[in-house]
């Protein structure tokens, strides 16, 4: 009984908020741009942390990997 009567709740909110970001579209587009930039965000600096600290290098010793800034 409750679960039915969540679900119904969750259904009417969902309406009530569809029926006023139809009456504020310029709030509506703000919104789904903030939301949209940030998850964006979000996971482009996910992938870099993920990439540069978090993973491995793909090598046998990488404690033995040197730099050369001569180039040679």
């Amino acid at each position: 009984m409750a679960l039915g009567n969540w679900s119904r709740n969750t259904v009417q909110d969902l309406r009530f908020a569809v029926r006023q970001l139809r009456r504020t579209p310029g709030f509506a587009f703000t919104l789904v741009l903030t939301l949209a930039l940030s998850l964006g965000v979000a996971t482009a600096v996910f992938c870099v942390i993920d990439a540069v600290i978090l993973r491995p290098l793909p090598y046998v010793q990488p404690d033995r990997i040197a730099f050369d800034p001569a180039g040679r």
